[in-house]
């Protein structure tokens, strides 16, 4: 579980520039479930998932990572370890000449046996649904969705526990946004935490299992946690939130009588 407990973060803040994103913030992230989180530019969705990774520390209030304190400099790398981080667009942090230097990167960076590395290789393909041909591949000459899938199968290959994904899906086409949602599925079956951001609802209706518990983020205000059937009952999700229903379920919405979104 990823504990975050009174938790104050600001950037810059010793300047005249300093910017308040959470206060008193408290949440958690159950092991083993689906996490949605929502929110509207600027409320700290990729903070949040930066804060769980230690790659930001809070000002004050303390986050756990399976009860290792993240502000505990000792146990950053098993924490980090533990926590794998997708950034958006991270096929632009590429530097390998083949999709195999890519992979095999993470697995010398965290002093993993060699002899272990050929099958963590081979399980992460298989995980993002690729190729075993496309690991002598250069991964700047791939389309879009390979390159995204390298970047996932990069972060796979160290096998952590919690998968943190910002805006995966960003910028594919439907074949793309398919094989994600599918590798998605992939790891919520073998046990994975999940922990996802993005711009559309549609992605967790089309994941469908398990049910994921929703993190809805208002700026200067506490995070609400909520499974469907409460997110479904809120009028004004995309006035609060940013974010809008489904047009299907919109529809559905309409037609049993609730009110509509007044940005819908």
């Amino acid at each position: 579980m990823i504990v975050f407990e009174n938790v104050d973060f600001a950037y810059d803040p010793r300047s005249p520039f300093r910017k308040d994103i959470f206060q008193g913030l408290s949440l958690s992230f159950d092991q083993g479930d689906f996490h949605f989180i929502i929110g509207k530019n600027g409320t700290g969705k990729s903070t949040l998932l930066q804060l769980c990774d230690a790659l930001l520390f809070p000002q004050s209030g303390t986050i756990t990572v399976e009860g290792l304190k993240t502000n505990d400099r000792k146990a950053l790398p098993k924490i980090r370890q533990r926590v794998g981080l997708l950034f958006q667009y991270p096929e632009a942090f590429f530097f390998g000449p083949t999709v195999r230097d890519e992979l095999c990167f993470p697995l010398k960076n965290w002093k993993t046996p060699v002899e272990k590395w050929e099958g963590r290789i081979l399980r992460s393909l298989e995980m993002t649904g690729l190729p075993r041909e496309i690991l002598d591949r250069s991964p700047f000459l791939l389309s879009g969705g390979e390159m995204r899938l390298v970047a996932i199968a990069a972060m796979l290959v160290t096998e952590p526990t919690y998968v943190l994904l910002d805006e995966p899906t960003v910028g594919l086409d439907h074949a793309g946004r398919k094989r994600v949602r599918e590798m998605i599925r992939a790891m919520l079956d073998a046990g994975n935490t999940v922990i996802l951001v993005a711009h559309e609802l549609q992605l967790a209706f089309d994941i469908a299992y398990p049910e994921p518990t929703f993190h809805l983020l208002e700026k200067e205000r506490s995070p609400k946690r909520c499974r469907l059937p409460q997110l479904l009952e809120i009028e004004d999700l995309e006035e609060r939130y940013g974010i809008g229903f489904p047009s299907l379920v919109e529809y559905e919405r309409i037609k049993k009588g609730w009110k509509r979104s007044p940005v819908s």
